[in-house]
């Protein structure tokens, strides 16, 4: 019998972040689901991860995709109202919030 060692990049820090060799996941996942992003296009914005850290993300939300996408929605409505609570709408902030907010929407159908 050969004994096979699985390897997980995935862990949480002393404050309960889920980290991916030292990068918060959560942010990995988000560029991932809001801005489409496969294995490849990931590889170039996180070139510090192999392949295989980029892959072990990418099942670990699939596994967990339920979880992670109401996490992603709570982070979002977070956002939303800190943006209704504070930002100015002279600023143009709101407007390019909600052209975000809706790329993002179509992006979870």
């Amino acid at each position: 019998m050969t004994t096979v060692r699985i390897q997980t990049h995935l862990v949480r820090d002393d404050k309960g972040v889920l980290r991916l060799d030292g990068l918060k996941y959560i942010m990995f996942v988000g560029n991932h689901v809001y801005h489409d992003m496969d294995a490849t296009a990931l590889g170039k914005q996180y070139t510090s991860l192999t392949r295989e850290q980029i892959h072990a993300g990418l099942a670990y939300y699939y596994e967990n995709k339920v979880e992670l996408d109401a996490e992603l929605k709570r982070r979002e409505d977070e956002a939303e109202a800190l943006l209704n609570e504070y930002a100015s709408p002279n600023v143009g902030l709101r407007e390019r919030f909600e052209t975000y907010r809706q790329s993002k929407s179509e992006g979870l159908q």
